[in-house]
């Protein structure tokens, strides 16, 4: 996976404000810029699995993240056990996992990562 995602353009992020200054929702807007980005990169036949950690090395498969200003960033996630979390972490907290798998569903029925507003 390393190798398939060295050539990506990340100069788009250089144009987006410093998060410092910013707050959550600039935050949000870079996770869902690099999502997409990852997404456009992807075979036919894989699909991009984005997983939250947390310090105590628990991991979250994410299906939605959103913000809530000024620092929190909201994660629906499904843990380990099958079970739906909803996830609150503040920007300078956030640890994420972002892995390619291969899959035999076609597109259309490839879980996406969903992005909302407040």
């Amino acid at each position: 996976m390393s190798s398939m995602f060295r050539n990506i353009d990340f100069s788009y992020l250089n144009k987006i404000k410093t998060l410092a200054n910013s707050g959550a929702e600039s935050f949000f807007e870079n996770i869902r810029d690099t999502i997409h980005e990852y997404e456009r990169h992807l075979s036919e036949t894989q699909a991009l699995v984005w997983k939250v950690a947390c310090a105590n090395g628990a991991e979250y498969v994410v299906s939605e993240v959103g913000y809530v200003n000024p620092y929190l960033i909201r994660f629906e996630v499904t843990d380990a056990d099958g079970a739906d979390r909803t996830l609150l972490f503040h920007m300078s907290s956030v640890q994420f996992i972002m892995q390619v798998v291969e899959t035999n569903s076609p597109p259309e029925n490839r879980p996406k990562i969903g992005f909302q507003n407040p």
